[in-house]
């Protein structure tokens, strides 16, 4: 075997270090070239099952993330909160705001706040009236449950209500004869706005008017 201007492959190496290694032991050619073969054979049977061994774990890794994927998504809980047994029994009271510059949402979270520390025996909660109901149809419905309720409305430019207060208002001044059905409603108004207005309050002032007018 000549190693010189050809690379020598890792079969000739072997070959060479198994020859020496026969000289210096005492070994046969017929030992040597069985010592190749068995570490040739060793070799590519390590090959076999280390490629093996990877397929299989490739497999199950795709097989567990399709599994994954299948798996359609758990369903959204939504939790609502329900009255304590402390809260049973007390008054409730709504106080419903909406405003342009939430000035009136202000003053709404300010008088909430008063009258929780004058009256522990009631609760008091503020509701932006845009996101009251999510359907026109079911004010109606949630007003009849309210037994007191605070409005703290704006005004602005031509007597007309607030870019949010828009729905409510024109539901509240637009809808369907309803005859008496807040009767069991008592409530009070609060109003905003500017005097320089020429429908200075007008918003609050047709609410109020309906609202008593609903409600006797």
């Amino acid at each position: 075997m000549q190693i010189g201007s050809e690379k020598a492959s890792s079969l000739d190496l072997l070959s060479v270090v198994v020859a020496s290694l026969s000289d210096r032991y005492g070994l046969d050619s017929s030992t040597g070239d069985a010592f190749v073969e068995n570490w040739l054979l060793i070799v590519v049977l390590s090959i076999v099952i280390a490629v093996l061994v990877g397929c299989v774990a490739i497999f199950f890794v795709r097989r567990s993330s399709r599994r994954k994927a299948a798996e359609p998504p758990k369903p959204l809980v939504v939790k609502t909160q329900m009255d304590t047994e402390e809260d049973q029994g007390k008054k409730k009271v709504t106080v419903f705001f909406r405003t342009q510059t939430r000035t009136a949402e202000g003053f709404a979270k300010a008088l909430a706040e008063e009258a929780k520390a004058r009256y522990p025996n009631a609760i008091f909660k503020v509701m932006d009236i845009d996101e009251y109901t999510t359907e026109d149809d079911e004010y109606e419905e949630n007003l009849k449950k309210e037994s007191l309720a605070l409005f703290f409305l704006a005004t602005y430019g031509d007597g007309e209500p607030t870019d949010n207060a828009a729905r409510f208002y024109k539901w509240f001044t637009e809808g369907k004869e309803r005859g008496t059905w807040l009767e069991n409603l008592q409530f009070g108004v609060f109003s905003l706005g500017n005097q320089q207005y020429e429908h200075f309050n007008k918003v609050v002032v047709v609410v109020d008017e309906l609202l008593y007018e609903q409600g006797i």
